[in-house]
């Protein structure tokens, strides 16, 4: 038997546990074949149960829009993203590159550079 100071968790429902010294409550469920503990910041059972339902929804779901967008447009929406953070210019100088010199091997470079104030 562990002594009573030892923090552990302990199971206490379908997917759920509980941590022995707060007595927070946690989900834990697979995703993509890897193991997800998320903590649902709440001791009581009834609340952590709805909380571990709507994790296991919002794990499950696909932004569908995301999930087609071409690496041309995820390239064009990370440069406007990082425009806002230039402070000389406000648009940074961005380029890319993709190389496929290897069947299924994909290498991006990303260079960001200031541009010069003539320009």
């Amino acid at each position: 038997m562990l002594p009573k100071s030892k923090k552990r968790f302990v199971h206490v429902g379908e997917s759920l546990y509980r941590y022995s010294s707060n007595r927070a409550q946690y989900a834990v469920f697979k995703h993509q074949r890897k193991l997800i503990w998320k903590s649902l910041e709440t001791s009581d059972y009834e609340l952590a149960k709805r909380k571990r339902d709507e994790e296991l929804e919002r794990a499950g779901k696909v932004d569908v829009e995301a999930a087609r967008m071409s690496l041309d447009s995820l390239l064009k929406l990370y440069e406007e993203n990082v425009c806002q953070y230039d402070e000389r210019r406000g648009k940074p100088g961005f380029r890319y590159s993709v190389s496929f010199g290897n069947p299924g091997l994909t290498v991006l470079t990303f260079a960001s550079e200031r541009l010069p104030n003539s320009i």
